[in-house]
């Protein structure tokens, strides 16, 4: 199998959970941001990046968009033809599949949206197959947009705002608007050819087409023969290659990295709990226009 990337800064609990699930299956490696200072083409991005987002700059461009720069150049110091980035709150639970698995002349594999707005539809790269060559098209997109077009992303973020939509040009938006022009690039949204390759634990529609059940908020997950399994609407058992604990999501990681899973149903619980009261305590302030 192809090695796994992580890039990260910190040692939290849940990032320790990943490498440790991840190094069961392949050679591990977590690459540091501290690298960034030597990457001229990351210098320049510097110099020409417009921030659109309620986080933070040094999270949307150094640790979103700086990763793809720390990969294209340790590929090319290491002579790496190609290899699986994952975020630090993707939890691998069986071997990802082979690069030969995927469509012949795949040169990077993301997850694409399911959303029909096309103002929301983005990629992500949470658990994400690049090639070398993907890597340098993406980083060269990524300079090019902020040097020559960034007014293209500024009316973009007008229009998601006027939308309603909660706006953040981030790395995915910038994945998303690279691959509609990219070639050989393959969702993984869909694809189950190792199991499910999980776009977010919190949505119930994966594979696309195909409703899954929840429980408290969080797909429904068994385990049976040393496998986890998510159940579809029709009681169907999709093998599960791993999860993604987005947000407030990785508080519950733990659990399924153990197996607890009388635990992970009792946390899912309080966190869906907690959900309702904050979504309800938001509506009556707008309701009674109190400020927070």
């Amino acid at each position: 199998m192809k090695p796994i990337f992580f890039v990260h800064e910190g040692r939290q609990s849940y990032f320790r959970e990943c490498v440790r699930a991840a190094a069961r299956f392949a050679h591990v490696q977590v690459l540091d941001y501290g690298q960034l200072a030597r990457c001229a083409d990351f210098a320049t991005l510097r110099g020409v990046y417009v921030h659109l987002s309620g986080k933070p700059q040094r999270y949307e461009l150094d640790w979103c968009l700086g990763r793809y720069f720390l990969l294209r150049d340790h590929f090319h110091r290491e002579d790496i033809d190609g290899g699986w980035l994952l975020d630090s709150d993707f939890l691998l639970l069986a071997p990802l599949p082979e690069s030969t698995a995927l469509p012949p002349g795949t040169r990077c594999a993301l997850s694409f949206s399911p959303l029909e707005n096309p103002l929301e539809q983005h990629a992500s790269s949470h658990c994400a197959y690049w090639t070398r060559e993907a890597l340098e098209s993406f980083c060269a997109f990524i300079l090019m947009i902020y040097r020559d077009n960034s007014a293209s992303l500024v009316t973009l973020d007008k229009e998601r705002r006027a939308a309603g939509i909660r706006s953040a040009i981030s790395d995915m938006i910038l994945l998303g608007l690279w691959a509609r022009g990219a070639e050989r690039v393959f969702d993984l949204f869909d694809f189950v050819g190792a199991g499910l390759i999980d776009h977010n634990l919190r949505m119930d529609m994966q594979p696309r087409g195909t409703r899954l059940r929840m429980m408290f908020g969080a797909k429904k997950l068994i385990q049976r023969h040393g496998r986890v399994f998510a159940t579809a609407s029709d009681g169907q058992l999709i093998a599960v290659c791993g999860l993604h604990f987005q947000g407030g999501a990785k508080m519950l990681m733990a659990d399924v990295a153990a197996g607890r899973w009388l635990a992970f149903t009792a946390k899912a619980a309080a966190r869906a709990g907690y959900d309702w009261l904050r979504l309800r305590l938001r509506k009556l302030k707008k309701k009674f226009n109190v400020s927070p």
